[in-house]
């Protein structure tokens, strides 16, 4: 799959979930398509960044409720 498939792939995701009302969805994907399409790749980048930090900080949340329920 080349770089120019994934997006496709991405947009067409987002464009299926604006329509069927997930917004929020839609902004994510959307927002990774841009990211994608980016010329440099910095934009890219960073969006794997802040998606790192928020997956990390899910993981801790969880972690945090499950000690709350033992």
């Amino acid at each position: 799959m080349t770089k120019d498939q994934l997006l496709q792939c991405v947009l067409d995701l987002a464009e299926r979930a604006d329509e069927l009302g997930e917004r929020d969805v839609g902004c994510i994907l959307f927002t990774l398509a841009g990211a994608i399409k980016s010329p440099d790749e910095l934009s890219l980048l960073i969006l794997s960044g802040v998606c790192n930090s928020f997956a990390q900080m899910e993981l801790d949340r969880i972690e945090g409720s499950k000690e709350l329920d033992n």
